[in-house]
This record gives structure tokens, C-alpha cells and sequence, in this order.
């Protein structure tokens, strides 16, 4: 009967790719961080997204040490694909129009701005309230 060397399952590959798609979001989060202190919701989407690639990591990690065939992978996969389509609102804040007018805007304010607004309207609501807008 042959065996299948661990070098050789997509598990593997997984656990020695997924810590630098890791490592990625980690320091996406903290760019984020930079730019505007305190949990908004694009901070809190990447450290989902944090989260999730954190546990397919572990998971397709112990998958290689304990020998796990990588059929079982499957219904991971299926888990961390539907967590983000359910929880999309969480996940997925990431606006490519302004909130207000729904002109394009840059991809700094895109990334980082919670809620994203044009420039034209930034000013609007920076003259209502000079304390809400930060840039």
C-alpha cells in the first residue's frame, strides 16, 4: 500500500503558506492602526479576518502533525466561507463610494476612514461638527 508523505498534502502547503497570509492582515491591522486610534469597524473587520486565518491556520497545522486526511479540509473551508457571507456586514465595511454622495474615493479612505467620505463631503460634515472628522 503506498502512504502519503505529509509533504505532499495540500494541509502542508496550507500551514506553510497561511502564516504569511497571517502575517499580512496582522500588519494590515496595525497599518490601520496608524491611521486612526481606537476599534472602528474596518479595524475590527481585519481582526476577523485576523481571526479566521489564524484558526485555518492552526487547523491545517494539526491536520499535518496528527496525519489527517485532507478530505476533512472540506468542510473547514465551507465553515470559513460561509462565516464571512453570514457575517458580511462585519466583515466586508469596506465602502468603494463615499457615504454621503456616492462619488469614488481614494483607497487610504477606503482602507482606513470609518465612514468614508469624499472630500467634498468631508468638508460638509466637518464644518456641522469640527470634532467628527479627523484626517
Amino acid at each position: 500500500m503506498d502512504t502519503i508523505n505529509n509533504i505532499d498534502t495540500i494541509s502542508y502547503l496550507l500551514s506553510k503558506a497561511l502564516p504569511f497570509v497571517l502575517l499580512g492582515v496582522l500588519g494590515f491591522n496595525l497599518i490601520q492602526m496608524l491611521f486612526k486610534a481606537g476599534w472602528n469597524r474596518k479595524r475590527f473587520a481585519s481582526f476577523y479576518m485576523t481571526c479566521l486565518v489564524g484558526g485555518l491556520t492552526v487547523i491545517s497545522i494539526l491536520f499535518v502533525q496528527y496525519g489527517v486526511h485532507d478530505l476533512f479540509l472540506i468542510p473547514v473551508f465551507a465553515i470559513a466561507i460561509i462565516i464571512p457571507i453570514v457575517k458580511r456586514k462585519e466583515f466586508f465595511p469596506f465602502s468603494l463610494s463615499c457615504a454621503k454622495c456616492g462619488r469614488g474615493i481614494s483607497i487610504r479612505k477606503i482602507l482606513f476612514e470609518d465612514p468614508a467620505y469624499c472630500d467634498s463631503c468631508e468638508k460638509i460634515e466637518a464644518d456641522k461638527d469640527p470634532g467628527n472628522i479627523t484626517t
